[in-house]
């Protein structure tokens, strides 16, 4: 038979599926979905270079598992990197899977044939017959090391099976075995399709079946009774004395069994139902019969209404879905005749019946996923639902043809690369599977070409409605060529458009680090600048200082996470970068925007203590009054920082897509912050104004002291420019962070490196003014010399001005230079903060005033000023 030959567009390494058996005449079990092409396959390396590889040959196993010796029989685990023989000269490079994948070979099946590093587990029923069944538990720890598997149908032995293949025992179930090992909850999940009609109309949500994958039945111990007797239940404490407890007293021959479950794989199996009702956002129904089994199922009951009362409820509210307990026989007659649209938990049993009633209402036993997932993650299992197919095998083993659904058998492989590329963040991995599942769906649903099972389904009973299996494979090839082939030229032309639009992303990456790090440079001198003055000019260091250069610690660590952003695309569209990129991309902003809101909160609040130690000293309203401000703006910055840190829960939600979360509106949460900050803005740059214009000073070195304070007008404007920014990031049709979040990240960065600027202005002015001391001077023009004489004759000599000092009045024998340089009667104090003085002075802004004193006060003040050493 001619193999079939999957490839994918980005394939660097290929895909097999397992499929049931296709009709005569075969040479193999094993249908093969390696690299397939019988043209030429098209790399997607980053080289785009093609390459020749040599043939390799499987070895393969012959049709009929009975007809084998032992020594035929692969033990154990063989491990195989399978490459496909070609019918071309050339072959693209191949979809790279970083770690193995566990495969679970079964009866009855032809099998998969993957050109990846398998390990392989025969789990056929004579090599387990063979190896006493050890190699199941073999391959299950396998799937635990290497956290993915695919296991092909297997059979569980009858009498007639065993009388079959001369098997030793009657061996338990390899499902059961392998679930009991690794635990968790099989998940089983229809394959819609919707050219095929439901036989279940009313269905048109999905269902899923949450069966759980350990104990009861499938662990169980049970036992034929030979005759009268009686049957006990024995309990022996780890340390304690035995506990029996009177089961039956059986008066003839008869039957019994005993099972068991944990209150870990309970509680396991709770965690994985509710989490997957969040993440498809549908209601979760927990049944039992736990009105017969009060204890054992009750056990189930009220685990579950625990663990949901305690961890789920508010996700579940907030998701406007809910979790409720039902009786078995009470759900499943709710569930037919329901529109689906719900999870059911089910006890290990229950869930293997009903989720075959699921698969069969929804059209075939053939569209059914199943999928074993632990609590944690760390084992994924997947397989299809049905069983071997025994009927069709027969038929097969005499060479007539079969028409046997292999969907669910591929989506088994399919499912398994998904979480195997997922695991590895290799998202070629994940393209192809998707690729190869939609085009199953697709021969089916767009083409009508489809097994007979399915053909049924639609009412059609004649052969020319239906398709062998091998044709079927065959039609799925082509389809699938054609798929990958548009990928491929939809992968081409997003590269060519990205390599134009590679300049502007380029000059933008270069403008958002150009402005962003010299705005860094230029807010850390300020504050080196501050400190400095406040060290060693004035030698006033204070709080106001401390959080000042906190604002700055906290400023390099969001622009450390802009960095991270541009370093992982910022600026690209968001479908052109793979999940790990975006993720990563994603976090840095999630943790850049609380560093963001910090930083302003820091700064204003060091604005606020300088104002409390300028100006509230001798009026104790203002001093109440910026004590309101202060704690109007710590509990503004508390929202905004936790606000963003947990505007998801859990907090993973906001990066990974994959996880169930509840996250609030982005476009609500941004906007809100940011209209607090500009509120909190205005009242810090707006609230020592008034105070600065009463002030008795020269109209220039008033206007020159209010503009000093105002800059923070500046951090209003920027926070205005970015509040509209954060508007279109949030209020487009695309909700493409990475394309659209460029802007709005710089003027981020911009309006917190000006706030700190802003913040540092007014206390370096003792620095400025030491470097160029006429910055401030009062010192009036020579063309306006005499206009000044006369101003400083009309006011009294109480409030006489130093020419060269906006804040220095003399009143009495008192006097100050903006400098620091403060005297009191001639003694010479320590230097203080220049602005400071303003608050040493003691400004009586509600002064009248007085008439000037007696010629010696005159001559006093005369005196005053030349000793100053400020006279005209």
């Amino acid at each position: 038979m001619s193999s079939l030959r999957l490839s994918s567009a980005f394939a660097r390494r290929s895909l097999h599926a397992c499929a049931p058996p296709r009709s005569a005449p075969l040479y193999s079990s094993a249908v093969r979905f390696s690299s397939l092409s019988s043209t030429s396959s098209v790399s997607s390396s980053s080289s785009s270079s093609f390459s020749t590889s040599a043939a390799v040959a499987r070895p393969q196993r012959t049709l009929a598992s009975s007809s084998l010796s032992a020594s035929s029989r692969r033990s154990g685990v063989t491990s195989f990197r399978l490459t496909q023989s070609r019918n071309m000269a050339t072959e693209g490079t191949k979809i790279k899977v970083k770690n193995p994948v566990v495969e679970l070979d079964g009866d009855e099946l032809i099998l998969p044939y993957l050109d990846i590093d398998l390990k392989y587990y025969d789990l056929g029923i004579e090599y387990r017959d063979q190896t006493d069944d050890k190699v199941t538990v073999e391959a299950a720890e396998a799937i635990k090391k290497y956290g993915v598997g695919v296991k092909c149908a297997t059979i569980t032995p009858d009498e007639a099976r065993v009388e079959e293949f001369k098997l030793k025992k009657m061996w338990l179930s390899p499902n059961g075995t392998i679930r009991n090992i690794l635990g968790g909850t099989v998940f089983r999940e229809p394959i819609v399709i919707p050219r095929i009609p439901r036989l279940v109309p009313g269905w048109n949500k999905p269902i899923i079946i949450g069966r759980h994958a350990f104990g009861d039945q499938y662990r169980a111990t049970d036992i034929v009774v030979p005759g009268p007797g009686k049957l006990e239940l024995v309990y022996t404490p780890e340390n304690g004395e035995p506990q029996a407890i009177k089961v039956y007293e059986f008066t003839g021959g008869g039957v019994a069994q005993t099972q068991y479950n944990t209150d870990d794989s309970i509680r396991g199996f709770a965690h994985s139902s509710f989490k997957m009702a969040l993440m498809k956002g549908l209601p979760l129904y927990m049944s039992t019969k736990n009105t017969i089994l009060k204890k054992y199922d009750g056990r189930f009951k009220d685990i579950f209404q625990e663990i949901y009362e305690s961890t789920y409820k508010k996700e579940f509210d907030a998701k406007g879905i809910w979790y409720e307990h039902r009786l078995i026989d009470d759900m499943v007659a709710q569930m037919i005749k329901s529109e689906g649209g719900f999870v059911m938990a089910l006890k290990n049993y229950d869930g293997d019946v009903q989720s075959d009633i699921v698969a069969q209402g929804f059209g075939s036993l053939g569209l059914m996923t199943s999928t074993l997932t632990t609590p944690d993650g760390s084992a994924f299992e997947s397989e299809a639902a049905h069983g071997t197919v025994t009927r069709h095998y027969r038929e097969h083993q005499k060479g007539r043809e079969t028409s046997t659904n292999p969907i669910a058998s591929i989506f088994a492989w399919t499912r398994g690369l998904v979480q195997r590329g997922k695991l590895d963040e290799t998202p070629d991995v994940v393209a192809f599977a998707e690729e190869l599942e939609r085009a199953c769906i697709d021969v089916v649903n767009e083409e009508g070409i489809m097994t007979k099972d399915l053909a049924l389904a639609c009412g059609r009973k004649e052969r020319e409605a239906w398709v062998t299996t091998k044709e079927y494979l065959a039609a799925v090839e082509r389809r699938l060529k054609s798929n990958l082939k548009a990928r491929l030229l939809s992968a081409v032309e997003d590269a060519v458009a990205s390599s134009r639009r590679l300049p502007s992303l380029l000059n933008m990456t270069a403008r958002i680090l150009g402005v962003t790090t010299a705005l860094l440079v230029l807010s850390t001198l300020t504050v080196a600048l501050r400190l400095y003055t406040r060290f060693g000019i004035v030698r006033t260091p204070g709080w106001d200082d401390a959080l000042i250069v906190a604002a700055v610690g906290t400023n390099y660590v969001f622009y450390a996470c802009l960095i991270i952003e541009l370093r992982h695309h910022l600026g690209e569209k968001q479908d052109t970068l793979s999940e790990h990129v975006m993720r990563t991309q994603l976090k840095a902003l999630w943790l850049s925007i609380p560093f963001y809101n910090l930083t302003l909160t820091l700064a204003k609040i060091s604005m606020i203590l300088l104002y409390m130690r300028l100006f509230a000293a001798t009026n104790k309203r203002f001093r109440i009054l910026l004590i309101v401000f202060l704690v109007f703006i710590v509990i503004v910055g508390l929202w905004t920082l936790f606000g963003t840190i947990l505007i998801c829960l859990p907090v993973r939600g906001f990066w990974d897509h994959s996880v169930p979360a509840t996250c609030r509106s982005f476009a609500v949460v941004w906007c809100l912050n940011a209209a607090l900050q500009i509120v909190t803005d205005l009242v810090v740059v707006t609230t020592p104004i008034p105070t600065l214009a009463r002030l008795r000073l020269p109209t220039r070195q008033k206007f020159a002291l209010i503009l000093v304070f105002a800059l923070g007008f500046f951090v209003c404007a920027m926070s205005i420019i970015r509040l509209v920014r954060i508007i279109q990031l949030v209020s487009g049709d695309s909700d493409d962070f990475s394309e659209r979040n460029g802007p709005a990240a710089t003027w981020s960065s911009i309006e917190a490196n000006i706030a700190i600027i802003c913040t540092c202005l007014p206390p370096i002015q003792p620095l400025l003014i030491r470097i160029c001391p006429r910055l401030l001077s009062s010192r009036p023009r020579p063309r306006d010399s005499e206009r000044q004489r006369q101003r400083e004759k009309d006011l009294p000599s109480v409030y006489s001005f130093h020419r060269n000092n906006p804040f220095a009045a003399t009143s009495g024998n008192y006097s100050a230079s903006i400098t620091g340089n403060c005297s009191v009667n001639g003694d010479e104090l320590q230097d203080t903060d220049g602005i400071q003085v303003v608050r040493e002075l003691r400004w009586d802004l509600d002064h009248t005033e007085r008439r000037s004193g007696s010629s010696t006060e005159k001559e006093s003040a005369k005196k005053q000023r030349r000793d100053s050493g400020f006279a005209g």
